[in-house]
Order: C-alpha cells, then structure tokens, then sequence
C-alpha cells in the first residue's frame, strides 16, 4: 500500500478543457492546476494531499475531498 500510494501521488495530475473544435487544451493557468500540482491546501502539499487521498481510499474504501472556495476569489 505504500509503494502504491506514494507511486500514484508522484503522478502528474493534468487540469484540461475542451475547446469549441472538440480538442482539449491543457490549462496550467487554472487554480485548480496549482492545488494539484503544488499545494492542495495550506497544510499539504499536493504530493501528501494524494498520498493520503490513495491511503485513505484503499484502507477505507473511499477518499473524499472538499473544494471550498474562497467568497474573496472570482
């Protein structure tokens, strides 16, 4: 379980859109990209945000997050 969980929390996690021609565009801009790749919240980074998620999942049968968004934010 912890070769697995720490394997998957490696992985690259890609944010993309689907355009108007029906092709798909990766989005790095999004802030959903950043809490993936960089930092899930202020106390996890994304890599233990998924190690946990995978951990959680296996050892319970399931691994929920909640996105709450900031009322500041757009």
């Amino acid at each position: 379980l912890k070769i697995l969980s720490e394997t998957l929390a490696h992985l690259p996690w890609l944010v993309m859109q689907d355009t108007a021609d029906g092709s798909k565009v990766r989005r790095k801009d999004s802030p959903v990209y950043y809490c993936l790749s960089t930092e899930a919240n202020p106390m996890m980074t994304a890599y233990d945000f998924f190690h946990a998620m995978v951990w959680n999942a296996h050892l319970f049968g399931n691994s929920v997050a909640i996105i709450k968004k900031d009322i500041l934010q757009d």
